[in-house]
Parts: C-alpha cells; sequence; structure tokens
C-alpha cells in the first residue's frame, strides 16, 4: 500500500466516523525529508478528529489553529497534529 492510499484509508475512516466534510492531510512529514510531521484537519469536527488522530498516533499533539480572515472570508478554525 503507498502513502497515498494510506492516507486516502486514513480520510475515508475519518468521514465514516466524523462526517463527510472531515478532510485530512499531511503538511510535513519526515518521509518527505521533513524533520517533523504535521497533519492538518479540516472539517466541522475537526477537533474530535484530531483527537482521534493523537490517541492512535504515540507522542502526538493536537491544538486548534484559527486562520486569518481575509476581506469578508469568515475566520475558519483547522486541528494541527504533530509529532
Amino acid at each position: 500500500m503507498s502513502i497515498h492510499d494510506s492516507i486516502q484509508s486514513v480520510n475515508k475512516l475519518a468521514r465514516k466516523v466524523h462526517g463527510a466534510d472531515i478532510s485530512i492531510l499531511v503538511a510535513r512529514a519526515i518521509t518527505f525529508g521533513h524533520t517533523d510531521n504535521l497533519i492538518l484537519v479540516m472539517g466541522a469536527n475537526h477537533e474530535a478528529a484530531a483527537r482521534d488522530l493523537v490517541r492512535l498516533i504515540g507522542g502526538a499533539e493536537s491544538k486548534v489553529v484559527q486562520s486569518v480572515s481575509f476581506m469578508d472570508e469568515p475566520v475558519r478554525f483547522h486541528s494541527e497534529v504533530s509529532f
């Protein structure tokens, strides 16, 4: 199974549990030459989905991040899971 397939599988499971709008994106990964791993979790239930990832990944931490509002766009939130 490729890394892409693994990420797609995690997305499908997260959507099944936390809602169809959940999206999980690998922003940084040691596998890709970075010094750490960072996963972005977006969607209405991003906090719960991120907590589930933290439970699965030993030594991971999560935090909620607020995006900067631009023009008339609403402020948005997402979770970051780092390890």
